[in-house]
């Protein structure tokens, strides 16, 4: 589901249910910083830098943050995180890459020093797609 999706009085309950697991995995820098800080190898291309980051980054983040991601993902799609399979949660996680309005709520947790190069969440979706 995206946020766009949710409406009335639910949606500013989400919002501020999604503050707290936001700014805890927003207030990472050590683990947050290197998504957003992509250079290209040499001869590489930027989408290609950008999913060789992805696929350092990523796991950690989800690792270092699973409870936030599970919190999250249940909230936005008003289940209990114990209920959320793995396919579930990958599905998830990819929706909310590309969902731009939750990407913008996120980013501006996001402290500016944290991303150098901050990535549109479409673009990101489009190469981290599972093919």
């Amino acid at each position: 589901m995206k946020l766009s999706e949710i409406t009335g009085p639910r949606a500013v309950d989400v919002i501020a249910e999604l503050i707290q697991p936001l700014a805890d995995i927003a207030g990472d820098r050590e683990n947050l910083s290197p998504l957003f800080n992509v250079k290209p190898k040499e001869g590489e291309e930027q989408n290609d830098a950008v999913l060789r980051s992805m696929k350092e980054n990523v796991p950690l983040l989800l690792k270092t943050h699973n409870a936030d991601i599970l919190h999250i993902l249940s909230i936005i799609n008003d289940v209990e995180p114990e209920t959320i399979s793995v396919p579930a949660i990958v599905k998830g996680v990819f929706d909310l890459l590309g969902d731009d309005d939750f990407m913008s709520l996120f980013m501006s947790a996001v402290p500016k020093e944290a991303r150098q190069q901050p990535t549109k969440s479409s673009e990101l979706a489009e190469i981290t797609k599972p093919e």
